[in-house]
């Protein structure tokens, strides 16, 4: 049986808010965080992931932004 995949929310649960968050390309896991935008990017490109999906974590419920990168 096949996992069903979580939602962004799902994933950014816990995450502290007004926190950068980059997302693996196929927004299946967080695979870093940052206070800027531009260091969760190079968080993430340290991590391995060359294109993260980037998004701020809410302050409050629902998503303020996100982002191809």
């Amino acid at each position: 049986m096949r996992a069903e995949k979580k939602s962004c929310l799902d994933l950014i649960d816990g995450i502290p808010p007004r926190t950068w968050v980059a997302l693996s390309a196929d927004e299946s896991r967080v695979v870093a965080t940052g206070s800027t935008c531009g260091e969760a990017v190079e968080n993430a490109e340290a991590n391995g992931e060359m294109h993260p999906i980037l998004m701020m974590s809410r302050p409050g419920p629902g998503i303020i932004s996100v982002f191809g990168y």
